[in-house]
């Protein structure tokens, strides 16, 4: 975890919920404050998608296509500081966006990194919100839901530029794809034939990543 995303997200963000809770759904409901700071310090903002449906090499490479796409869009089409970013060199990078066909001319001239930052948080608030919306007053969430968008804009001047290397989000991701699985099936075997791969590669991989069946 980020100690620097910790630290903002308690001393900053958690401020900010509770106020806009405050002010437009009258309480402040602690669990709504709880599962949006902790999808902020798991997301790193990048809100990437993971797809057990998929055998497991298919499904890495939709992740890390995803994965390499928003940090170009957070870094305007540059290769190189993208590159930095994911702790990469750049020789590799230009290897995987011309493999997964990834365009960049179109970012440096449409994209900004505070929009995609700013859509990437106003999409947590209101997943979260959707889930507690039985619980709340009609009108009340529909004002909070129509002022997440300037709750999701005061969240992006916070927040620290952190990301996940590609390193840490190839690992995130197997440790996610496995979990999931797992929950699915009762037994590797099971695990391995959906994953499309053999019982020693996800004993293996299991233990390295320290999950238990």
């Amino acid at each position: 975890m980020n100690s620097q995303l910790d630290s903002v997200i308690d001393e900053k963000i958690r401020p900010l919920l509770q106020a806009y809770q405050q002010k437009y759904l009258g309480v402040k409901v602690s669990e709504i404050e709880q599962d949006i700071s902790d999808q902020l310090k798991q997301s790193t903002l990048l809100d990437l998608p993971i797809d057990v449906k998929m055998p497991y090499k298919q499904a890495k490479k939709a992740f890390k296509r995803v994965y390499l796409l928003r940090m170009l869009q957070l870094h305007l089409g540059n290769i190189s500081t993208a590159a930095d970013a994911a702790g990469i060199d750049r020789r590799s990078i230009h290897r995987m966006v011309l493999s997964l066909k990834l365009p960049t001319t179109k970012m440096r001239e449409n994209v900004e990194p505070a929009y995609v930052r700013k859509t990437a948080v106003h999409s947590i608030i209101q997943d979260v919100a959707e889930q507690y919306r039985p619980a709340l007053h009609p009108t009340k969430y529909k004002a909070f839901s129509t002022h997440s968008e300037a709750l999701s804009e005061d969240i992006v001047k916070e927040l620290p530029e952190a990301h996940l290397s590609l390193k840490e989000a190839e690992r995130a991701f197997e440790r996610e794809y496995f979990s999931q699985l797992l929950a699915q099936n009762t037994t590797i075997a099971a695990v391995a034939k959906q994953a499309k791969l053999c019982y020693e590669v996800v004993h293996r991989k299991l233990k390295m990543l320290g999950i238990k069946p």
